[in-house]
């Protein structure tokens, strides 16, 4: 078998870099299905009623906050519900919160991005690492009941966008796990 040359590595990865770009040449239009873009009334509608559906299988808990914003419906609950403090597993009560979720992301003809946050003040590095490993458990919880795993996104921000002080009082604001819905 002949060797592989540095080379001939570089102009691998380099070639699989362009590939995208070649589609978008191509087409005319980004390919990216989670790309932002401006959704129409409509979509809006259909949204706002997923993410109530999802909401609403949940009990409409004090704890749950929602908002339709411009491009997508975002549910937004404090990571305490789904992981014990610091940790990337999921509790029991998480795991039963995904389980009432479930459902109506596999009905709906929606994408779901699951964005995690932690406290501010800790490493940047592990806040990094946390934070993904977060969302990946969250979405392989959901993909292990029936959710497509290609409708869902899993995105670590660490300790960046903080929603108040860094205080015990804005722990809980901080320390959060989004779920963006938009449409397909």
């Amino acid at each position: 078998m002949p060797e592989t040359s540095r080379r001939d590595l570089i102009m691998t990865a380099a070639a699989a870099l362009a590939a995208p770009a070649s589609a978008i040449a191509r087409t005319g239009r980004d390919v990216d299905p989670w790309a932002s873009r401006a959704i129409n009334d409509a979509e809006r509608g259909y949204l706002m009623l997923a993410g109530r559906k999802i909401a609403g299988d949940l009990g409409w808990p004090d704890w749950i906050e929602t908002a339709t914003l411009q491009d997508h419906y975002r549910i937004r609950m404090p990571a305490r519900q789904l992981f014990a403090s610091r940790s990337t597993s999921l509790l029991p009560r998480g795991t039963q919160i995904l389980t009432a979720m479930a459902p109506a992301m596999i009905t709906w003809k929606i994408r779901v991005e699951i964005v995690s946050h932690v406290q501010p003040g800790d490493d940047s590095y592990a806040a990094a690492i946390r934070t993904e490993r977060r969302s990946e458990a969250v979405r392989g919880a959901l993909m292990s009941r029936g959710v497509d795993g290609h409708r869902l996104l899993a995105t670590g921000l660490g300790h960046r966008f903080p929603l108040a002080e860094a205080t015990a009082d804005g722990f809980e604001r901080n320390e959060r796990v989004s779920f963006l819905v938009r449409p397909l």
